[in-house]
C-alpha cells in the first residue's frame, strides 16, 4: 500500500486510499454512521454516501439528491437519523461575481434571484445506510439552512436565515419525532432583524452570521463570522441566554467559523476561515481561548501557521476552515486537533501545552485532477475542507474539488492513547474476570493472555482483592502492565447510580480513583452496572450526569448495563430513558447478552440502539431454565450452550459497525472448579465459532 501519492507531502501521515465520490469530487462535511462515510456536496445538490467498511477500497454506494438548485453541503447524523440541511446553490444560481463578494456582504443584501430552491431541514432514515428515505422537511422561508449540531437528544442547533433577517441565525429544532420536526426557539445577535427595526451595528463587519454553535453540557458556544463568537447557557436549550460575546475583528480578519469546545480542559478552539485567495486579506488563525469562566473568555494562544512553503503564493485560500469536531462514535481527544487548512490541507496539532501548542504532522493532497468549482475563476490548487477522524485514528478529508482522501496518523508511541489503530475490528475478544472469579489476578491475566484473548475486562473487586492482600494501588497497576494483556474496560464499584448520603460521597470517591487507574492503564472505557441498590430513576439520571462529568475530565467513555434481576434498572426501555435523560455525549450502552435475553429483549432486541452510543458488550450463554430470586446469576453458560440467539445478536452488533471488545462473562461455579487456562481456551474457540456462523467475512 504506498504512503504518500505523487504530487503530495506529508509528516506523520499515511495514505490510505481516495475516492472520487461516485464522480461528485466536491465533499464539504463528511460523517461515518454504520462503516459508511456521508458527505455533503458543495455543488453538486444533494449528498452522497460512500462504504468505507474496507478503508483500502471505498465505494460510493448512493447519492441522494436535494431539489432543484439547492446545496445539502452540511449534515449531522445520531443513530440512524440524518439531518440535512437545504438552501441555495448560490454558486450554480450565478449569484456572485467574485468568492470573495460572498464575504463582504449579508445574504439579505447580496442574494437576489427568482430561481427555485428549498429552504429548511430535511431529514432522512439511514437504518440502511445504502439506501437513505427522507421522513420530513421542515421549510423554513427565507435563505435556508447553513449548518447543524445535534449529537441526539430532543433539540438540533441549526444556522438558519430567516425572512427578514440580514442572515443566518440560531433556530433550535426539536427533533424528538424526526418525522416531524418544529421550531422551537431563536436567538440572533441585536442588531440582525431588519423586519423589526434592528439596524446593525459597525461590529458586525462585512459580513455577521452565525456558521454553527457546538453544545458542551448546559453550555454552547457559537461562531458568528465577522461579529466574533459567543457563548450561551443553554440548560433552557430553546431560550438560550448569552453569557459573553467576544469579537477579535479588527484589528484581525474576522470570519470566526468553527467553535470547538474542549469540556475536559475548559477550552474553546476557534478557527477563523480564511476569505480570500493569495491571502489578499491577511493570514487567518486558529485561536485557543480559556473558558474556565464562560462570562470573561481569554485568547491564551493560536495553533502555528504552517510555513512548508509561500501557501500564500500558491493559489486560491490559506488557512483555516473546519476542525474535527470530537462527536459521540468519532475520535474523542483534547491533546490533539485535526485541522484542515485549505491549500495547506490537513493539519495535526498537539496542544498539552495550550500555551505552546506544536504542530505534529500534516498532508497536503496534490492538486484536484479536474475542477467542478461552480465560483468564478477557480484555481487549480487543493482546497481540504472537512475532516472527520474515526474511533481507530483513521481520517476522512474532503476537498471542494479533490474527492475523498482517508488517511492514518502515524504519530510516535506516545500518542497512541489519543490515536486508535487500523487495528481495531469487529470481533476482538476481552475476558471479564468474573468468569474466572476464584483465580488470583496474576493467573488470571496469565491465561487470558495463553488463552487467546485480546484483552482483560477488570473489577474493582479484583483491585479491592489485590488491597486485601497487602497490594498497594501502584504496585496492583504494575502487576496488570507487566502482564502484557491491555486492559479494554474497567469496571467501577457498583451502587452510584441510587446511593445517597455518605455511601454516595464514597463511591463517587472510588469512582474518580478508577478513571484515574484507567488512565494509568491506558484503558479508555470504564463500565458500571446497577448493582444492590435501588431508588427512584430520576435520581439515577442526576448521579450518572455526575459520573458523565467525572469520566469526561479524565477523557473516557462510560457504558452502563442494566440487570434483568434488578428491582427498577431491568429492561432496556429504562436503560434508555436513563442515558437518554442524562444526555452525556461519553455516556452510552452496554449491552449484555445474557441479561438481554432474560428480560426478553434477545436477538435483535438493541436494534433501536443508536449504534454510536453501544459502547460495550458482554456475553455468555443462558440456560431454558435459569435461576430465580438471584440478583447476580452466576448459572451462565459458556457461548452456543444456551438459548442466546447468537446469529441475530452477534450479526446485528457487526451491522452496527460495532469495534469495541466482546467481552465473556460467564460466572458459574462449574467453571471457576475448572483450570482457568481451560475456560479461556475454550472460550475463544467457542466464540470464533459463532461468529464465524453470525457474521459472513469474519476472520480471527
Amino acid at each position: 500500500m504506498p504512503t504518500l501519492v505523487p504530487g503530495a507531502s506529508a509528516k506523520n501521515i499515511r495514505f490510505v486510499s481516495r475516492c472520487d465520490q461516485g464522480g461528485r469530487p466536491d465533499g464539504v462535511q463528511v460523517i461515518l454512521h454504520k462503516g459508511h462515510a456521508f458527505i455533503g456536496h458543495m455543488f453538486s445538490d444533494g449528498y452522497s454516501v460512500v462504504d468505507v467498511r474496507d478503508p483500502l477500497h471505498p465505494q460510493t454506494v448512493a447519492f441522494v439528491a436535494a431539489p432543484k438548485n439547492t446545496r445539502s453541503h452540511h449534515l449531522q447524523i445520531h443513530g440512524d437519523v440524518l439531518l440535512a440541511v437545504n438552501g441555495p446553490n448560490i454558486w450554480a444560481m450565478q449569484q456572485y461575481a467574485s468568492q470573495q463578494d460572498y464575504y463582504g456582504k449579508s445574504l439579505i443584501d447580496s442574494v437576489k434571484t427568482e430561481q427555485p430552491f428549498a429552504a429548511g431541514l430535511r431529514v432522512f432514515d439511514i437504518s440502511k445506510p445504502a439506501c437513505p428515505r427522507e421522513i420530513a422537511f421542515l421549510d423554513m422561508p427565507g435563505f435556508g439552512a447553513h449548518r447543524i449540531w445535534w449529537v441526539g437528544g430532543r433539540y438540533a442547533y441549526v444556522s438558519v436565515h430567516f425572512e427578514g433577517f440580514i442572515d443566518h441565525a440560531l433556530a433550535v429544532i426539536d427533533v424528538s419525532d424526526p418525522t416531524k420536526p418544529t421550531l422551537a426557539g431563536r436567538w440572533w445577535l441585536p442588531g440582525m432583524n431588519r423586519a423589526g427595526g434592528e439596524t446593525p451595528p459597525a461590529s458586525f463587519g462585512k459580513r455577521a452570521a452565525l456558521h454553527h454553535l457546538i453544545s458542551a453540557g448546559n453550555l454552547g458556544f457559537a461562531s458568528w463570522r465577522d461579529g466574533g463568537f459567543t457563548i450561551h447557557d443553554i440548560s433552557d436549550p430553546p431560550n438560550p441566554k448569552l453569557i459573553s460575546h467576544r469579537n477579535f475583528a479588527p484589528p484581525f480578519g474576522g470570519g470566526a467559523h468553527t467553535p470547538l469546545p474542549l469540556p475536559g480542559r475548559k477550552l474553546l478552539v476557534l478557527a477563523d476561515e480564511a476569505t480570500s485567495a493569495n491571502c489578499a486579506n491577511g493570514l487567518a488563525y486558529t485561536w485557543l481561548i480559556d473558558v474556565r469562566e464562560p462570562s470573561n473568555p481569554i485568547s491564551i494562544a493560536t495553533l502555528p501557521t504552517p510555513a512548508e512553503e509561500d501557501f500564500c503564493a500558491k493559489g486560491a485560500k490559506f488557512g483555516p476552515h473546519n476542525l474535527h469536531e470530537n462527536r459521540p462514535g468519532s475520535m474523542q481527544t483534547e491533546d490533539l486537533i485535526f485541522a484542515t487548512y485549505h491549500n495547506a490541507g490537513l493539519r495535526i496539532y498537539d496542544i498539552r501545552d495550550a500555551f505552546q501548542p506544536k504542530q505534529i504532522g500534516y498532508f497536503v493532497p496534490p492538486a484536484p485532477e479536474k475542477i467542478v468549482d461552480q465560483r468564478p475563476n477557480p484555481a487549480k490548487v487543493i482546497q481540504s475542507c472537512d475532516v472527520f477522524v474515526d474511533k481507530e485514528g483513521l481520517m476522512y478529508l474532503t476537498d471542494t474539488n479533490a474527492g475523498l482522501y482517508i488517511l492514518q496518523y502515524e504519530g510516535h508511541s506516545r500518542d497512541k492513547r489519543s490515536t486508535r489503530r487500523m487495528t481495531e475490528k469487529f470481533g476482538r475478544l476481552a475476558l471479564h474476570m468474573w468468569t474466572i472469579d476464584t483465580t488470583p489476578l496474576a493467573t488470571a491475566l496469565d491465561a487470558a493472555k495463553q488463552g487467546g484473548f485480546d484483552a482483560v475486562e477488570l473489577r474493582r473487586t479484583d483491585f479491592k482483592r489485590c488491597f486485601d492482600a497487602g497490594m498497594s494501588n501502584a504496585q496492583v497497576l504494575d502487576l496488570i502492565r507487566k502482564s502484557g494483556i491491555p486492559c479494554g474496560v474497567l469496571g467501577v464499584e457498583y451502587g452510584w447510580l441510587f446511593a445517597t448520603g455518605e455511601e454516595s460521597k464514597r463511591l463517587f470517591k472510588v469512582f474518580r480513583e478508577s478513571c484515574e487507574n484507567a488512565v494509568a492503564l491506558g484503558c479508555n472505557m470504564l463500565m458500571s452496572a446497577p448493582g444492590q441498590v435501588q431508588g427512584p430513576i430520576k435520581d439515577a439520571i442526576k448521579y450518572l450526569r455526575e459520573a458523565g462529568d467525572i469520566a469526561a475530565e479524565y477523557k473516557l467513555r462510560l457504558a452502563i448495563e442494566f440487570n434483568s434481576q434488578h428491582d427498577v434498572l431491568n429492561s432496556l426501555g429504562v436503560l434508555t430513558e436513563l442515558i437518554e435523560g442524562a444526555n452525556k455525549p461519553n455516556c452510552g450502552y452496554l449491552i449484555d447478552a445474557y441479561h438481554f435475553t432474560r428480560s426478553g429483549a434477545g436477538g435483535r432486541g438493541f436494534e433501536s440502539v443508536p449504534a454510536d452510543k453501544i459502547y460495550c458488550f458482554q456475553y455468555s450463554d443462558l440456560s431454558p431454565n435459569p435461576v430465580t430470586g438471584v440478583r447476580r446469576p452466576t448459572d451462565r453458560l459458556p457461548p452456543g450452550k444456551g438459548i442466546v440467539k447468537w446469529r441475530e445478536m452477534l450479526g446485528l452488533l457487526a451491522e452496527k459497525g460495532y469495534t469495541g471488545y466482546l467481552s465473556y462473562e460467564a460466572p458459574n461455579p462449574e467453571q471457576w472448579a475448572r483450570s482457568p487456562y481451560d475456560v479461556a481456551r475454550e472460550g475463544v474457540e467457542l466464540t470464533k465459532q459463532l461468529l464465524r456462523d453470525a457474521v459472513p467475512g469474519y476472520v480471527s
